[in-house]
């Protein structure tokens, strides 16, 4: 039986910072906003929470991921990490950016080229950290 595909929440363009979900950044990049909550505390009704961000370049086959603590006022610069795709254990987190990607009008390469790819004895250098890939 066939797995069913869960459903994907897409943005046409972000209009405020409490929207989440995929946005087309161009036709091989795509990024998945999230909201993470944190912790909750017993005496308080505010729960801490974080936003997670990974723009997943199907050019050059890396994600790069952006975590910026909403509760830490003191904390102006979010956490970045790159990784390739072949370095990406759970195959799933490539086929869903990819399909969002193309649901939204982009033209990355077919998945399976990029799983092909993908497979971990084909790991590629990441930039170092700040520095554009590909580019």
């Amino acid at each position: 039986m066939a797995q069913q595909e869960k459903p994907l929440r897409l943005i046409d363009e972000f209009s405020s910072a409490n929207q989440f979900g995929y946005q087309k950044v161009d036709d091989t990049t795509v990024l998945e906003r999230k909201h993470i909550p944190i912790c909750r505390y017993t005496d308080s009704e505010s729960t801490p929470w974080a936003v997670h961000i990974s723009v997943d370049d199907f050019k050059s086959l890396l994600v790069t991921t952006y975590v910026q603590n909403a509760y830490d006022s003191g904390n102006k610069q979010p956490q970045v990490h790159f990784r390739n795709f072949s370095e990406v254990e759970g195959k799933q987190a490539i086929k869903d950016p990819h399909r969002a990607l193309t649901e939204l009008g982009g033209t990355p390469a077919p998945l399976d080229e990029i799983m092909d790819i993908a497979a971990p004895e084909r790991k590629r250098a990441l930039p170092k950290a700040g520095q554009p890939s590909g580019m």
